[in-house]
């Protein structure tokens, strides 16, 4: 489970002449910043018995909708 980090929240702001080029510079550091996050590859946890039942369940249900009707089991 993916849990809230309260070090990335922040607020801030600039009101002079060279308040455009700042908040460019927010940005830019804000979107490498999330870059490094979703970049970042987490370990699955192994799946129990009744996700991978489920799982299948629904395959199986999108499947049938879908007109075909096979199984991944």
């Amino acid at each position: 489970m993916i849990s809230y980090d309260d070090a990335l929240l922040s607020y801030q702001f600039r009101r002079d002449k060279d308040c455009m080029a700042w908040f460019a510079r927010q940005l830019q550091d804000l979107a490498h910043r999330v870059k490094n996050i979703i970049s970042t590859n987490v370990p699955m946890t192994a799946l129990s018995k009744e996700q991978w039942e489920g799982i299948a369940t629904a395959y199986d249900v999108f499947s049938y909708n879908e007109g075909r009707i096979h199984s991944i089991h």
